[in-house]
């Protein structure tokens, strides 16, 4: 399995221009609209659906809605292009979500008109929610090895397992699995925003060290071992603050020798075939 690595920076391509370039390969997916965080929507969702939905706590009428709303625009779609040959009929949903990915792929037999299964397979690390809910206390002395070894055994651990979740049911439906977004998920989202700070700093630590590097390398080696297709990496450059390192560096004129996470990122996509400039 040939694997792309996409750095998102917000391109768009219009239908116009999509279809006047024959070269193109476009990818659409439409955004979900979970019933957790719309409920007061999942009546007239329900009604848009059809009379075929639930409303659970992670399968509501918003994913129904999803892949009733995404199947409508895919034959728009297909009917400008001609057919769906040029393009990739994406449905989202939510990494290592069993009941949302087969509820968006099961309704109305959507997989039959989709090509992709869409997650985002975050390194998930939120301090001050879930599991971590209680942790912030508790990290604000940690060193960084400290904090990348717990890093390692939870959310980075976590993101393989539910990787490997959502090709299982990816290969059920017979559809690929791509991700829509990815990377590592530090974020500190506690109320005392002095602790916010330090553990912050911290963070950031983390994503320039070295074995962050390391981890991103096993991270796409597993996504390539389990089969998945397209990934976009979250994101190329972004400054880090207290809401996240998001980027694989933090300035334009970067390098990668100084962000181990974006040299793991740009070497692994040319040791598979894609064209990429080190320097």
């Amino acid at each position: 399995m040939k694997v792309l690595i996409i750095f998102i920076s917000a391109v768009l391509v219009s239908l116009s221009q999509a279809q006047a370039a024959d070269s193109v390969r476009a990818f659409y997916f439409g955004n979900s609209l979970t019933g957790a965080t719309n409920p007061d929507w999942h009546e007239d969702l329900g009604k848009s659906a059809g009379k075929q939905w639930q409303n659970a706590a992670w399968l509501g009428a918003g994913w129904h809605y999803t892949a009733v709303r995404s199947m409508e625009i895919f034959k728009i779609w297909e009917d400008v292009f001609g057919s769906h040959t040029r393009f990739v009929r994406v449905l989202p949903s939510q990494s290592g979500v069993g009941s949302v990915s087969e509820g968006v792929l099961g309704f109305r037999d959507a997989a039959k008109h989709a090509d992709a299964l869409a997650t985002a397979p975050y390194m998930s690390y939120s301090i001050g929610r879930g599991k971590n809910a209680d942790l912030g206390g508790q990290m604000k002395d940690w060193t960084v090895d400290q904090m990348l070894d717990h890093f390692e055994k939870t959310g980075f651990a976590d993101s393989l397992q539910r990787m490997a979740k959502d090709k299982t049911v990816a290969d059920k439906y017979g559809v690929k699995l791509i991700a829509y977004e990815g990377g590592q998920h530090m974020v500190a989202f506690l109320r005392d925003q002095a602790l916010v700070k330090q553990i912050s700093a911290t963070m950031h630590a983390c994503n320039r060290h070295p074995r962050m590097g390391e981890m991103y390398r096993r991270y796409y080696d597993e996504w390539a071992k389990l089969g998945g297709d397209v990934f976009a990496v979250f994101s190329s450059i972004g400054a880090y603050s207290n809401h996240g390192a998001w980027g694989l560096a933090e300035f334009n004129d970067s390098k990668p020798a100084d962000y181990p996470k974006l040299r793991a990122t740009l070497e692994w996509a040319k040791q598979h075939g894609q064209p990429v400039e080190m320097d």
